[in-house]
């Protein structure tokens, strides 16, 4: 059985995103989006979307289970008794990070590559510890507007049904960072997150800002109950990733990193667990789910990605990088990650890799600091779940099924 590393905790990947795209930020002006944007740093040219970030193919999500003997545990990590029906027990989720393997390669050097006996670790090279970064978009915090907006911050986000006009603005095969707490589950679509980059949200009691970096390809989710301001964009890259700023404070807060920028201190955030997969996967395990309307008090065409080629333009990192990305891969591949801060031990997993080792989808356990995970992959929907297992599944068999009706 493979050994494999899982993150405990508090995980910390990607930093900033902004680069100069305040055409495309400012939530004072409106866009003519059949123009191409004129962006002093790069070409950024709004083009129609397509239906997700890594040429997902469409077809059908299946009825994925999860079977050792006798226990069954669907793709979500519920238990299910024999007529398939959740009996109300879970499986612990770790927090996995995905990030383009550029990102990975650069915030995590000397990491392990899973599944890749050929292939080196990720180069060692040192990471700067001036995490300030470069200014990015023109007028600094907030020039990339975060969601509520940062003029009526305590405005509440709009949510709709699957099945509501709000809603029509995505594609079954659109990217969707996906939260569930205490039965509630929630989408936050890619398509907006281009644009926004930062959802501060709560359920119940917990507190926590949905982030992605659409230059590295990173998403993360922060548990920010000690930030009741929320977080922003603060308007810096460091090695094109975003960095955020806290508005109780306004430190910065490299995304990847996870961590306040070392001069000013010593301080981390903790990662929450999310599930980042396709609008139709999602729904399929979360039928009841809400997701954010396009009706968001901004002038955005939310079906389109406006970065042009970049997201499959492998020469083309925005800002140059320091230390340079790892060669092994390409550099705007998806790769997940763990990480264990206190021990430094990290784990990538390529999607090249993940396609090499089990095709379409598959299932298997890996060992990280003494836990056993369970990995449940689904490439055709680009999902990849990481869930702890208790004592009395440990050095178990598993393998996925479809599963039928009785």
């Amino acid at each position: 059985m493979r050994k494999i590393s899982v993150l405990l905790l508090c995980t910390f990947l990607g930093s900033g995103c902004s680069g100069d795209r305040s055409n495309i930020a400012s939530d004072h002006q409106e866009i003519d989006e059949s123009l191409e944007l004129e962006i002093p740093t790069e070409d950024l040219v709004i083009v129609p979307s397509p239906d997700e970030d890594n040429d997902v193919e469409e077809g059908p999500e299946g009825d994925e289970t999860i079977v050792s003997e006798d226990i069954h545990i669907d793709i979500a990590g519920r238990f299910l008794d024999d007529t398939g029906t959740p009996t109300g027990e879970t499986l612990h989720k770790a927090p996995l990070m995905n990030a383009f393997w550029m990102a990975w390669s650069v915030y995590f050097p000397s990491s392990e590559i899973w599944g890749a006996e050929s292939l080196s670790a990720v180069r060692d090279a040192p990471l700067a510890d001036d995490m300030n970064g470069r200014p990015g978009c023109a007028g600094g915090f907030d020039c990339i507007p975060s969601l509520p907006s940062p003029r009526s911050p305590d405005e509440p986000l709009n949510w709709v049904g699957t099945n509501d006009d709000g809603a029509d603005y995505l594609s079954e095969t659109d990217l969707i960072i996906g939260m569930e707490i205490d039965g509630e589950a929630r989408a936050y679509p890619h398509n907006l997150l281009w644009w926004h980059e930062i959802v501060n949200d709560q359920i119940g009691e917990q507190r926590f800002a949905v982030t992605y970096c659409p230059l590295a390809g990173s998403s993360f989710v922060f548990d920010t109950t000690n930030f009741p301001a929320g977080f922003g964009v603060s308007g810096r890259l460091f090695n094109s990733t975003l960095i955020l700023y806290d508005r109780d404070s306004e430190r910065l807060w490299p995304q990847m990193y996870a961590g306040l920028e070392p001069s000013l201190g010593t301080e981390w955030l903790d990662q929450l667990p999310f599930t980042q997969t396709t609008w139709r996967q999602w729904k399929a395990l979360h039928p009841d789910t809400i997701v954010l309307s396009d009706d968001t008090g901004f002038s955005r065409n939310y079906n389109a990605y406006p970065y042009g080629d970049y997201r499959t333009n492998h020469s083309n990192t925005f800002s140059p990088l320091n230390p340079a990305a790892d060669p092994q891969f390409d550099n705007k591949m998806l790769t997940y990650g763990l990480f264990d801060r206190s021990t430094g031990a990290a784990r990538a997993y390529p999607m090249d890799v993940l396609f090499e080792s089990f095709g379409d989808k598959g299932v298997f356990v890996d060992t990280f600091d003494g836990k056993e995970l369970l990995f449940i992959w689904k490439g055709d929907t680009q999902l990849l779940q990481a869930f702890e297992l208790p004592d009395s599944l440990s050095g178990k068999d598993f393998e996925l099924q479809t599963r039928t009706s009785k």
